[in-house]
């Protein structure tokens, strides 16, 4: 049971980096369909980025609060309703719009994970969890140019 708990741990954190890198990568097929600059992908990842850090910053505050079961909850419902927006977006504001929960749910998770996991399994196996969601960025650039490759077959 600790090697399952152990192996699914690992997967959500792999998982926490996959969407952040597919911005990277799929920025030249997305900026072409929303007929804007490429210096507008950095906006996005700003806004991103400004969401995660006030997210982490209000995050000891909502731990004291709540339960750290119910942060993540939140957030992952957060982080999906920010990539389902930008599965479906036609313009590029909306890009922006959807950026704000996705970088709010982003930052809450991670610290919260941060939080539970080395409660769980000890704080020398927390720190090793962060290299495999930097893996996950390469192996997301990947998965994108793979989807890319595979288009391009059919």
């Amino acid at each position: 049971m600790g090697s399952l708990l152990l192996a699914v741990i690992y997967l959500a954190f792999i998982s926490l980096g996959l969407p952040d890198s597919l911005l990277g990568s799929g920025w030249p097929a997305m900026q072409s369909s929303l007929n804007v600059p490429s210096s507008y992908a950095g906006y996005i990842s700003m806004t991103i980025s400004l969401m995660t850090v006030i997210s982490s910053l209000f995050s000891p505050h909502l731990i004291k609060k709540m339960a750290v079961k119910w942060i993540v909850i939140i957030s992952i419902t957060l982080t999906v309703c920010g990539l389902l927006g930008f599965s479906s977006v036609n313009q590029y504001w909306q890009l922006l719009v959807w950026a704000i929960p996705y970088g709010l749910g982003a930052g809450s998770i991670e610290i919260s994970w941060h939080l539970l996991y080395s409660k769980l399994i000890g704080i020398r196996v927390t720190y090793g969890l962060q290299y495999y969601k930097d893996l996950s960025y390469s192996f997301a650039s990947f998965l994108c140019h793979y989807g890319k490759l595979t288009r391009k077959l059919m």
